[in-house]
């Protein structure tokens, strides 16, 4: 039995808030890296393909050197694969798919 002041009573108050506090921090850093890119007078498409590109690994390799220092490197090299499979196979797919569908659909409707 855990109380309602316990974490473990509040997983789905934690996850909403954690899931918030990721959007936020998202819009941010997008918004700050078109600040920069502006700045420098970078098009907004090669500042966010460096600079978030950059940014989103860093979590990534952290992960990796934490589990290589416990002692298991298989480990560190699968996480490596397989955030790359899914960077490619879900997060260039999910846009192809959107503007397949829906974007092509509707701009052919229009004509």
């Amino acid at each position: 039995h855990h109380s309602s002041s316990s974490p473990e009573g509040n997983f789905v108050l934690t996850f909403i808030s954690s899931v918030f506090w990721i959007g936020v921090i998202s819009y941010m850093c997008s918004w700050m890296v078109t600040i920069i890119s502006h700045t420098f007078g970078l098009p907004d498409s090669v500042a966010g393909i460096t600079i978030l590109a950059a940014g989103i690994s860093v979590p990534e390799i952290i992960a990796s050197v934490i589990v290589v220092k416990s002692g298991m490197a298989n480990m560190a090299i699968c996480n490596l694969i397989g955030s790359n499979i899914f960077d490619i196979l879900f997060c260039l797919g999910v846009p192809w798919f959107i503007k397949t569908f829906f974007v092509s659909k509707t701009s052919s409707s229009n004509h």
